[in-house]
């Protein structure tokens, strides 16, 4: 190697240029010139005769020019060289010694070193090789030399390494690559950091290059032991962090059912905790109620909104076998692939589903419910994924339970304050038509049916439908399905007036008659509850459900039990119309004799005020004239005075009478004329009459009120001349706000109303009936001593403010 390391150039070593002889000449020659030119210049002046003078001066001026310009141009060039080689010589000798201890040092650390190193050729033979690479060849270094490295160790991957350093003279490294010797199989594979620096010749071309090894076996076996044992410390590690994880979810999910009675809130959490142990996509719980299904807590669906409904349906148990396979067996289901599954369903909106695992709840011996997870992935649910969903339905199943228990404790309680409020409610009012919405409005709220109606038996001519109502989605529609009874006659109303029984019917191949089968695919079940008085059926209470989820039987007791309250409050209601409806009789009766009344007193007032008034002024023109005869005696002239004042008399109170049962006034000058009249008449020295309008500036009532507040007010006012001892009365007329206001007010004795009200009173009595007869109200307010006030109140819808 050291030979190589020797005949490497010396930069410090360069050659010594020397002046060419052809550039020599050349400037002699110019020299030579220039310094002849020079002497004949400097000669031309003086007068030389002597020619040897002339010469030899020439020759002075010719040695005196051309010596400094050889000096100048040759010799001093020529010096400075000589002293430059001689450095060059003496640095040159320096540099070789000093080449030569560094090629001892490196000899002595090529041979030393535990670094596999190889000197080849640009064709790959090995040139010289050190003690470490022989070695771990198995072969002396001179075993070597000569031989091409790939005819000992065959290699595409790394022949075409090393001739792209040949070819691009760029340096290659390379770590941990494997290799194993062919002689020697028993060392297996072998790893090494190796690298190969090409060595450039004088003209750049690249003539060998240098390949130096480390063996990193021992290391990479080290670091892959190393490597393996912190996986397996992570395996560990999240081996324990599951399980930390699953023991503090089951402790999470046992706080939960612990913490809380509310099914939703209770469950949501269970999901959450099996989410942190079990990747899913999907998750819900059902409850298994009798023959039917629901979700009652479900998580992950919200990426997937198209499987929200089939969620909040509730489903048959018959329908998914996969369901009636964990109820019986109860034992959990895996199924790697759903698609290849013959008991696999297909629900619309879970089309992505591909693998599923469920669980039952299990309580008591019994299922009551099921963890159900979906996912995405085929087989995505291990063992160890079940075991875990196995341990989080304990607590699942005792939360359903607990739930259940609390569900069926607090569905008691609102039953309970139902029937009491119902029971309240159905006490306030004596309207039967709101008698049967609050019976629908409580019936609904223990029992979430989609329509009810009420049908009543009031009379022979059959059922008679009430009320039907519709919520939910129902409540908009227009038709409400409902149950055909028929007369009572037909079979299903005969069944119920017979039985005296609540029939729930299932599905339409129940239905009694199957020609009146109404739309068995709009309402599943239907609920008929007899309404019962005195153990005689006079109504039905009935009830239609659409969705997969039965009628319970406490259901029907419970709607038994308001059918029952709500029967007295519809018998009372009954008698309530019928004394309402004979009291409306009655008061027509009352309104058309007091109209027959009004007539016959117009009819009389007429007949005195023409009739006998006419033949009053007959009597007593004829008496004047009488009177005026000259023959007529002075005893039988007085005796005719005294019938003409005795007619005037009588035809005066003719008039007043005429005025008291119908005033001419009241119907062509109206209320307010009419009783301005009647105070004109009635103010005296003893009593004092005060009136006084408000609001009828352009208002005439209709003929009704008009005569009915008359009356009235002329009745207070001949009671308060007869029992009052009043000096003063106030009477105010006041209309606002479609209605009629009278007031009037005296300073009399007053009385206690309880005691005249109980008493035979037939004044007041009339006055009230007239003011109940126009759809108002009579109060009066007195006391002994204190005076009287009577008020009455009566709606003026037909008063026309242009009549009059």
């Amino acid at each position: 190697m050291n030979q190589y390391l020797l005949e490497a150039p010396s930069q410090s070593a360069q050659p010594v240029k020397y002046p060419s002889p052809g550039r020599f000449l050349v400037s002699l020659a110019i020299l030579t010139f220039l310094a002849e030119m020079v002497a004949m210049v400097v000669l031309y002046r003086p007068q030389i005769p002597d020619y040897a003078s002339y010469s030899l001066l020439d020759g002075f001026i010719m040695i005196a020019l051309i010596l400094p310009g050889l000096y100048f141009l040759q010799l001093k060039p020529l010096l400075k060289q000589t002293r430059e080689r001689t450095r060059a010589e003496q640095a040159l000798r320096t540099s070789e010694g000093q080449l030569r201890q560094a090629n001892e040092l490196l000899e002595r650390f090529f041979f030393s070193i535990d670094t596999l190193i190889a000197y080849v050729d640009r064709d790959f033979n090995f040139i010289q090789v050190n003690e470490t690479y022989a070695r771990a060849g198995g072969h002396p270094p001179e075993f070597f030399t000569g031989r091409n490295h790939f005819d000992l160790y065959p290699d595409e991957e790394n022949q075409a390494i090393f001739r792209r350093v040949v070819e691009t003279g760029e340096p290659f490294s390379v770590f941990e690559k494997p290799f194993e010797y062919a002689e020697y199989p028993e060392r297996g594979v072998t790893y090494w950091d190796w690298s190969l620096q090409p060595v450039k010749g004088q003209n750049g071309t690249v003539e060998g290059a240098v390949l130096s090894m480390v063996d990193v076996t021992d290391r990479k076996h080290a670091e892959d032991k190393l490597a393996r044992q912190n996986e397996e410390l992570r395996e560990i590690s999240k081996a324990e962090r599951r399980q930390r994880q699953l023991a503090e979810g089951l402790v999470q999910a046992t706080m939960a059912v612990n913490e809380s009675l509310e099914l939703d809130q209770v469950l949501g959490s269970i999901l959450e905790q099996i989410r942190k142990a079990i990747p899913f996509g999907g998750a819900d719980i059902i409850l298994l109620d009798g023959k039917s299904v629901r979700v009652t807590a479900s998580l992950g669906f919200e990426g997937y909104p198209e499987a929200i409904p089939a969620l909040e349906r509730i489903h048959a148990c018959d329908n998914f076998a996969l369901i009636q396979q964990v109820r019986s067996s109860l034992q959990p289901v895996v199924i790697d692939s759903v698609r290849t599954h013959p008991g696999w369903k297909l629900i619309s909106g879970l089309e992505w589903v591909r693998s599923y695992v469920a669980v039952p709840l299990v309580f008591g011996g019994e299922v009551i419910g099921i963890i159900n997870l979906n996912s995405q992935l085929p087989a995505a649910f291990t063992q160890k994924a079940v075991d875990r969903l196995v341990a989080f339905a304990a607590p699942a199943a005792l939360a359903l339970h607990n739930a259940r228990l609390y569900e069926a404790e607090s569905t008691a309680r609102r039953v309970a304050e139902t029937l009491s409020d119902a029971a309240q409610a159905l006490t306030q009012t004596l309207d039967l038509d709101q008698v049967i919405d609050t019976l629908l409005d409580h019936v609904h709220g223990i029992v979430q049916a989609d329509t009810a109606g009420v049908t009543l038996l009031e009379d022979e001519a059959g059922p008679a439908v009430r009320a039907l109502h519709g919520y939910g989605q129902w409540a908009a529609r227009e038709n409400l399905p409902r149950l055909p009874m028929g007369d009572p006659a037909g079979s299903l109303t005969h069944r119920l007036i017979s039985g005296r029984k609540s029939l729930i019917i299932p599905h339409a191949t129940s239905w009694p008659a199957p020609e009146a089968r109404p739309h068995p695919d709009e309402i599943r079940y239907w609920l008929v509850v007899p309404i019962l008085a005195s153990d005689k059926v006079i109504g039905f209470v009935e009830l239609g459900k659409s969705g997969e989820e039965a009628i319970s039987p406490e259901n029907v007791r419970w709607v038994e039990a308001l059918a029952g309250q709500a029967a007295i409050a519809i018998q009372n209601a009954w008698l309530f119309e019928q004394v309402r409806s004979s009291r409306e009789r009655l008061q027509s009766l009352a309104r058309g004799l007091v109209e027959v009344q009004e007539r016959e007193r117009y009819h009389i007032a007429r007949e005195l005020h023409d009739e006998a008034g006419q033949v009053l002024s007959t009597l007593k023109i004829s008496l004047g004239r009488l009177e005026q005869e000259p023959d007529c005696p002075q005893r039988v002239h007085q005796r005719l005075g005294e019938l003409k004042g005795l007619a005037d008399g009588v035809l005066e109170e003719l008039h007043r009478l005429a005025r008291d049962l119908r005033p001419v006034a009241l119907d062509h000058l109206g209320l307010v004329a009419a009783l301005e009249q009647v105070v004109k008449n009635l103010n005296s020295e003893q009593l004092s009459v005060q009136f006084k309008v408000v609001g009828f500036e352009e208002l005439r009532l209709s003929q009704d009120v008009t005569t009915s507040l008359y009356r009235i007010v002329q009745e207070a006012l001949t009671n308060v001349v007869r029992y009052a001892q009043a000096r003063n009365v106030g009477i105010l007329l006041e209309w606002s706000m479609d209605k009629v206001k009278v007031f009037v007010e005296d300073d009399g004795v007053g009385f206690e109303p309880g005691r005249v009200e109980e008493g035979d009173h037939l004044g007041l009595i009339g006055m009230r009936e007239r003011a109940e007869m126009l759809g108002g109200s009579l109060t009066i307010e007195s006391a002994p001593g204190m005076g009287t006030s009577v008020i009455v109140e009566v709606p003026d819808v037909d008063s026309d403010p242009y009549r009059g």
